[in-house]
């Protein structure tokens, strides 16, 4: 694939090995995440067209204070969710690639609903660690 990530059987299609069906392959959470972020990363999860609307659709979550706090100037569509003891985001950053990132915490002590919480702090952190570690597109995309 074109994500310059490390992919490895990934490149662009779901994998399976030889004498397994999908679900005895996917048995391991780590196989299923590790083939669903190259694929999404490669934007072959679904048509082109519907990659562009799916896209779309999730660049229109305001919700900017997790992974996309300290990051300016970078498309980042993403997906949160949140409860009392729970936050959760994923986000596709378009950096010189895509770049899928997934952060889930639980069982949070600190249950407060403000931007500094624990876990908005270190998913934050995450995101400025993520678009720090890629270069950036040379042109903005819109």
């Amino acid at each position: 694939g074109g994500t310059g990530q490390d992919c490895g059987p990934w490149q662009g299609s779901l994998p399976v090995e030889p004498g397994l069906d999908r679900v005895e392959h996917a048995r391991s959470p780590l196989v299923l995440i590790q083939a669903n972020r190259c694929v999404l990363a490669d934007g072959k999860a679904v048509s082109p067209a519907a990659d562009s609307v799916v896209m779309d659709m999730l660049d229109h979550n305001d919700d900017g204070q997790l992974l996309q706090r300290y990051v300016d100037g970078i498309r980042a569509p993403h997906k949160t969710g949140a409860t009392d003891e729970v936050r959760t985001e994923c986000a596709v950053f378009y950096l010189q690639s895509r770049v899928v990132t997934c952060a889930f915490t639980r069982e949070n002590a600190d249950q407060r609903w403000v931007i500094d919480s624990e876990a908005q702090r270190t998913m934050a952190e995450l995101g400025r660690a993520v678009s720090s570690a890629w270069p950036r597109l040379s042109t903005p995309r819109p």
